[in-house]
């Protein structure tokens, strides 16, 4: 879902698009040698990933879940709604727009927003969350990114529930816990939440925006 106004106000992505390729020049020109190991480790890792989804009937992945960590909870999603992991080295910020979204990222010449999932599950957390890794998420295509505490795992199936979400749940997209912790998340209705289309006025009215230069 990628943007395309900003809190009533159309975002021009071809300023966009030059802004980002300005960042990335200018960071990629004080990089060493340490700096493009730690990229390709990195990139490699985040291949791997693709290297092992396989394709059921009707092109559905069937590797399983992905299980990733956030402000010190571990979480699952459906592996059919992740489309990609990345090592996210330049993200662009995105002024007077929700608190959750952390900015913009340019994934192959796309533009999608990347949101901090944490915001949305405990709106009062102060600070935002540091992070290198995105996980791409969508039910076709990469619709929107978001930020994890670290590299994600891959497990071969879908962990149910043992406690249920509560009904009156901050988000419609927590199925419950499994019986480890796992808090797992429904794809479907992460995918489809309102709130992550940020060209919606109700996505533009949570949370507050951030102010110019923020």
């Amino acid at each position: 879902m990628p943007v395309e106004k900003d809190r009533g106000r159309a975002a021009d992505w071809a300023v966009v698009r030059q802004r980002l390729e300005a960042a990335m020049n200018a960071v990629a020109s004080l990089q060493g040698p340490a700096d493009d190991a730690r990229r390709h480790k990195l990139e490699a890792r985040a291949k791997a990933f693709e290297h092992s989804r396989t394709t059921g009937r009707n092109g559905i992945p069937t590797v399983g879940s992905v299980h990733f960590d956030l402000g010190g909870k571990r979480f699952a999603i459906e592996a059919r709604y992740v489309q990609e992991l990345v090592p996210m080295r330049w993200i662009t910020p995105l002024p007077r727009a929700p608190r959750f979204v952390i900015g913009l990222y340019d994934l192959r010449g796309q533009v999608f927003p990347v949101f901090d999932l944490q915001l949305l599950l405990a709106p009062t957390t102060s600070g935002s969350l540091s992070s290198n890794w995105g996980i791409v998420c969508g039910r076709n295509r990469p619709e929107f990114l978001f930020a994890t505490s670290g590299m994600a795992a891959i497990v071969p199936d879908v962990p149910q529930p043992v406690v249920p979400a509560e009904e009156d749940a901050a988000v419609p997209w927590i199925r419950g816990a499994a019986g480890d912790g796992t808090i797992i998340l429904d794809g479907a209705a992460l995918v489809t939440d309102r709130q992550l289309f940020l060209e919606d006025p109700k996505s533009a009215s949570q949370g507050g925006g951030k102010e110019e230069g923020q």
